[in-house]
């Protein structure tokens, strides 16, 4: 799972993260300096030297420091989402090997009964048995060799993609052979129930989003109001005849009677209100999207406690009386046990999935430190 601190995914919002790092939008004092050269008559000869400095508008500074804090924000939220993102689906990966394993394991037992169910056949061991009981057994064989021939190219093909991020991997490594129990999830999630929920990361990264715009119309109304005034400072060479009366100093301030901008900063005030209103739906909907998760996953515990109550009774189901084994009878009742063990894998798949699916959704999955929760022990995943 560490390859998915370098995933691609990432990289756009780190390049951000690490410019903003070295780079900030913190605006000058000093907004314009002027220096004015001048004559009062035809002459070439130059008398008039003015400086003037127009200050920046400190509310435009202000505005524009928590601008750059709140940009951070965002794109420290971003990155915990494309992180979030690439560790869903590395985890979806196990999880697909571990049932396409587990498929695996169930089709080859099921190949094997059918094996003795044959040999049995064609040695006339039950005379209770037709030549169309051995045709539907070589059918259904037929086909069970066929999925399997299917799962084991998924499973080389999931092999493959997962290869690319760990390298040397197979059914044997740890991912496979220490995955999370359902009671281990049934546990945590009753823990995690009573301690809280956490935040969704989408939900923060969409509330920086929204605050980031906020704080863009505020830097847009400072410098609506950029030019505050100014100071300036002036020498007339040919007027009065001491030092005293060639210098002279004027300061300027502005006047907010009217403000040009005023048109284009309401129409950013309504784009606010409208991009404030799909923020509160789409909060809104990351919230009922968590409580249909909680029950979806209840249902599902619910459901594969059922599962396995039917496999402990059919492993007590007698087979026959008498003293000679019924192959029709063992054919069934094992049928009936592969399609209970079938529809077990399914459910610890759809369970885990829905448990991996409750952590991202209230931003456990990158808390600190980093655990793998398809881990029997909650393993750290490494950053390096």
């Amino acid at each position: 799972m560490a390859s998915a601190f370098t995933d691609q995914t990432l990289e756009n919002s780190q390049s951000q993260l690490n410019f903003l790092g070295e780079n900030n939008y913190n605006a000058p004092w000093l907004n314009r300096l002027e220096l004015r050269v001048g004559s009062e008559d035809a002459n070439a000869s130059l008398n008039q030297y003015r400086i003037r400095l127009s200050p920046t508008n400190p509310a435009e500074i202000k505005a524009n420091k928590k601008y750059y804090q709140q940009h951070l924000n965002v794109l420290d939220a971003q990155q915990k989402v494309a992180f979030n993102e690439a560790l869903m689906n590395r985890y979806g990966l196990i999880l697909d090997l571990a049932y396409l394993a587990n498929r695996q394991l169930i089709l080859k037992e099921r190949i094997k009964i059918q094996n003795l169910f044959i040999q049995n056949m064609a040695g006339g061991s039950d005379q209770n048995l037709s030549l169309k009981d051995l045709v539907d057994v070589q059918t259904d064989q037929s086909k069970n060799l066929l999925r399997l021939e299917e799962i084991e190219s998924l499973i080389a093909q999931t092999l493959h993609f997962i290869q690319l991020d760990y390298g040397t991997f197979s059914l044997e490594s740890q991912p496979i052979k220490e995955l999370i129990s359902i009671s281990q999830i049934k546990n945590y999630i009753s823990l995690s129930a009573e301690n809280g929920e956490l935040r969704s990361l989408e939900a923060e990264s969409i509330k920086n989003e929204l605050e980031l715009n906020r704080l863009e119309l505020n830097i847009d109304k400072a410098e609506a109001r950029s030019n505050i005034g100014y100071i300036q400072s002036n020498i007339d060479t040919e007027r009065g005849k001491t030092w005293n009366e060639h210098i002279g100093i004027q300061i300027g301030v502005r006047i907010p009677i009217v403000n040009p901008d005023k048109p284009s900063l309401n129409r950013q005030r309504v784009e606010l209100l409208e991009e404030e209103a799909k923020t509160e739906s789409k909060l809104l909907q990351l919230e009922q999207d968590q409580k249909l998760n909680a029950m979806v996953l209840e249902r599902l515990l619910n459901r594969y406690q059922l599962v396995l109550d039917r496999i402990t009774v059919a492993e007590a189901l007698p087979l026959t009386g008498a003293s000679q084994v019924d192959w029709g009878q063992v054919l069934a009742l094992k049928n009936y046990q592969f399609q209970l063990l079938e529809e077990k894998a399914e459910t610890e798949k759809q369970i885990r999935e829905a448990y991996l699916d409750y952590l991202e959704k209230r931003g456990i999955l990158v808390g600190t430190p980093i655990i793998n929760y398809l881990s029997t022990h909650f393993s750290p995943i490494g950053q390096g």
